[in-house]
C-alpha cells in the first residue's frame, strides 16, 4: 500500500495541525486521526514517512499579528522541535525539542 503524507500547513488566515494521506493507488486522500497537540500547528515543516511514522520537524508558527487582524498568514517564528507520529495508532511523541 504505497501512501505519501502530509501535516500542518496553511490556509489564508492560520497555521494548521491536521494530517492526511494520499493513497498513490485509489488517488484520494484520507484524514488521520494523528495531529500535534493544541498550540504546535505550523506551515512549512520538513517531513519524512517510514512504515507507519511520520517524522516532522521544524515548521514556523503563524504570526500573531495576522491572527488578530486577519491578514493572510505570514510565516511566524520557527519551531526548533521533531516529532514523531504514529499513523496507524493516532499517538505522538515529540523527538527532540531545543526550543518550542
Amino acid at each position: 500500500e504505497e501512501k505519501s503524507c502530509e501535516q500542518g500547513g496553511e490556509e489564508v488566515f492560520a497555521a494548521l495541525d491536521d494530517t492526511w494521506a494520499f493513497d498513490l493507488s485509489s488517488g484520494r486522500w484520507l484524514e488521520l486521526a494523528a495531529r500535534l497537540p493544541h498550540g504546535f500547528a505550523r506551515s512549512r515543516a520538513a517531513l519524512a514517512v517510514s512504515r507507519d511514522r511520520l517524522l516532522l520537524a521544524g515548521g514556523c508558527r503563524a504570526r500573531a499579528a495576522a491572527l488578530a487582524t486577519y491578514l493572510p498568514l505570514t510565516p511566524g517564528p520557527a519551531f526548533d522541535d521533531v516529532w514523531l507520529l504514529d499513523l496507524r495508532r493516532a499517538v505522538n511523541r515529540r523527538a527532540v525539542n531545543r526550543r518550542a
